[in-house]
């Protein structure tokens, strides 16, 4: 036993159980937080299951196939998740030091004292573990025009919507509607107008025109999703306008390059017509779907509101919670624009420090003593995305990338620092006399600079990078047969860690070598590894099509193991 051990508080406990002594008030609250670390990683365990996952394979089908039969002109697409290793953990030191904050500010408000009862009662958990799994709704076009197919209130919400206070989501679908064949008629008048010959007053005051419209339609406070922002350009162009800085040859048509910008802007008017309309109809008819008898019923549903998040780099959702008897689903409702604005997000994210791996560091010169450049610079010089590499249409760009790539490899090993606590609350009692504890402490305040580090085998750490970073991801979409039936495809694990390489919109050249080299592992030295097996085992238990009748089905099985049943006074589907 180390010395940290030996003054551990569970040591502590087991000394006091062995004497026969009684726990002290301290003593229960440590073991009390113990129990709820343990609960966390319990409920994970839980969610991994293999019933767990069928469970949301289900749901989700039944959210799919209720919207493809109440509201046939919407196609929707459920991309779904269960959260990565790494992921969670990294979840659970952001909201943990949060749930105490917020359990005695419940004990402050309520007037109780810190106690274990009080404790019990009132510490949160949930925010930790809502979003082990997750799904989005996603509307990704209409079938049909929805202006040559749309019924007066064919989408109006059956109940109070819980963001109607939202200047973004308070319009009715109608006045959306009406909007959108208002500025329909006008990009229509427009296009034309920009391949004339327009003189620069006249292009100041069609851009004036279309840049009014876009920040009509935009979300509020969307004020970085371009530089510069619509508002600040709109500013600009009303500046020059007044200003009367125009060319006074109004014999010179405009450039191509102004015709081009017209273009863009009369595109970006276009995509939000459809953006904000997507995202308004999935706010109105998400309550009347979770509320129908396959889904409140059968799987045994209910569910919250939670929020609706728009930040001002152009990222938007709505969401829910959803209870349901393998526990809560965090679940976003988006637009098809905004679904992509997000993945563009984590994309980024996935580039920042602790939040994706460098791939540089499985990377060396094949020959070193041949080679000037810094080895980073080098390699960031030619993480292009794989892109370039398939495009012939600039050989000797694509040339010039293959030799480089040639000049290096994958290495054999790799020194991974040792993981220590980012922060450190002091204990004296263990820390005077535990020099391990001392020497984290040291490192965590940066007192010393080089982190101890472990020799792997690349193949070793790039699997084990592989499983413990990448989401267990799935995709629920229409499938294919006589019946209407949802289909989920299941990801395997190198596609589910192409998710974790991936940058902006693409795979990178080194993300790819990567990737390749997990799937040489996956298929030889791993191909019996106890995980790998599990989860080629998980994918070939899960459903691949799922029709209603077999929801049904389902329902009949889930009430054998969860009796309790409620009662829906809502529409049959």
């Amino acid at each position: 036993m180390s010395e940290n051990d030996k003054h551990s508080f569970l040591n502590s406990l087991k000394v006091t159980q062995e004497a026969g002594l009684p726990k002290t008030d301290l003593q229960k609250e440590q073991e009390e937080m113990h129990n709820v670390l343990l609960s966390y990683l319990d409920t994970y365990e839980d969610k991994n299951s293999i019933k767990a996952k069928k469970y949301l394979c289900y749901l989700t089908a039944a959210i799919y196939l209720t919207y493809r039969k109440m509201y046939p002109n919407l196609v929707t697409r459920i991309p779904f998740r269960t959260k990565a290793d790494l992921s969670y953990m990294k979840n659970i030191q952001k909201e943990f030091i949060k749930s105490i904050v917020e359990y005695l500010n419940n004990c402050s408000e309520y007037g109780k004292t810190f106690t274990l009862e009080n404790f019990e009662q009132y510490f949160p958990t949930d925010s930790t573990t809502k979003d082990i799994q997750a799904a989005t709704i996603l509307l990704d076009h209409f079938r049909e025009p929805i202006l040559l197919s749309y019924e007066e209130g064919q989408y109006d919400a059956k109940q109070d919507l819980p963001n109607k206070d939202d200047v973004d989501f308070s319009e009715s679908i109608d006045s959306l509607i009406a909007k959108d064949m208002k500025y329909t008629n006008f990009i229509m008048e427009t296009k034309p107008k920009i391949n004339e010959f327009i003189s620069e007053k006249t292009f100041l005051n069609l851009k004036k025109q279309i840049l009014q419209n876009i920040i009509d339609l935009n979300y509020h406070g969307f004020d970085e999703e371009r530089f510069p922002s619509y508002q600040e350009e709109l500013a600009l162009i009303e500046e020059r306008i007044n200003n009367g800085l125009l060319q006074h040859n109004f014999a010179s048509s405009i450039t191509d390059l102004q015709r081009c910008e017209l273009k863009t802007l009369l595109s970006n008017l276009q995509h939000l017509l459809e953006d904000k309309l997507q995202f308004n109809i999935l706010n109105n008819t998400i309550g009347t779907v979770l509320n129908q008898k396959i889904i409140k019923d059968i799987l045994k549903v209910t569910y919250d509101y939670s929020k609706t998040a728009k930040k001002s780099n152009g990222f938007a959702a709505i969401y829910y919670t959803l209870h349901t008897p393998y526990g809560d689903i965090e679940t976003f409702l988006q637009s098809k624009e905004r679904f992509y604005q997000s993945k563009k997000g984590s994309a980024f994210h996935s580039g920042m420090s602790g939040k994706s791996l460098d791939a540089r560091e499985f990377f060396e010169y094949v020959d070193p003593e041949n080679e000037s450049q810094d080895l980073n610079e080098f390699l960031d010089s030619i993480d292009l995305p794989i892109s370039v590499l398939e495009d012939d249409s600039n050989p000797k760009l694509q040339q010039d990338l293959k030799e480089k790539l040639a000049r290096i490899r994958i290495k054999n090993f790799i020194d991974v620092p040792m993981s220590v606590p980012s922060n450190v609350i002091d204990d004296y009692n263990i820390s005077k006399f535990d020099e391990d504890s001392l020497r984290k402490k040291a490192i965590a305040e940066q007192k010393i600079k080089e982190m101890p580090k472990v020799r792997l085998k690349t193949d070793d750490y790039l699997y084990s990078l592989a499983i413990s970073r990448s989401a267990c991801l799935n995709t629920c979409s229409s499938g294919h047969g006589l019946s209407p039936n949802a289909a989920i495809h299941h990801q395997d694990i190198d596609d589910e860690f192409a998710e974790v390489l991936r940058r902006r919109d693409s795979i990178t050249c080194l993300g790819d070598i990567l990737l390749k080299r997990l799937r040489i592992v996956l298929k030889t030295s791993k191909i019996s590894d106890p995980t790998n097996i599990n989860k080629n085992i998980s994918i070939a238990n899960l459903p691949k099509q799922i029709t209603l009748e077999e929801i049904y089905d389902y329902g009949k099985e889930l009430e054998q193991l969860f009796p309790e049943s409620s009662e829906t006074d809502d529409l049959e589907l």
